[in-house]
């Protein structure tokens, strides 16, 4: 996710330029049950982005996790259906020579 400047407040942009003893009277004009709302709602997303980065530190960890051991895996899963395919031929070579030798003078 990218990194992006947190939102700011109307309430507190407009108190970074005016005198501290002003910013009850901005809180008033605003509506201070809107401006403690507002506030409310800004804690809630940053709640919810700190446990979507969670979300994404996990699985990004399961990815990791999940890529290693399929690295690790696949050099074995060739080396054995390299080994599976010899064998299917042999059997198949031994089954054709079986078809077409006669049976020695031991077997009648």
């Amino acid at each position: 996710m990218e990194a992006q400047e947190d939102p700011a407040l109307l309430y507190d942009i407009i108190c970074r330029s005016a005198p501290p003893v002003e910013h009850n009277e901005i809180k008033r004009v605003l509506g201070s049950s809107l401006v403690e709302e507002n506030q409310d709602l800004m804690n809630e997303l940053e709640a919810l982005t700190d446990i979507l980065n969670m979300y994404e530190q996990e699985t990004g960890e399961i990815k990791q996790s999940k890529s290693r051991s399929h690295a690790f895996l696949l050099p074995d899963r060739d080396r054995l259906l390299g080994n599976i395919k010899f064998f299917v031929e042999n059997i198949q070579r031994a089954g054709t020579c079986l078809l077409y030798t006669s049976p020695s003078p031991r077997d009648s």
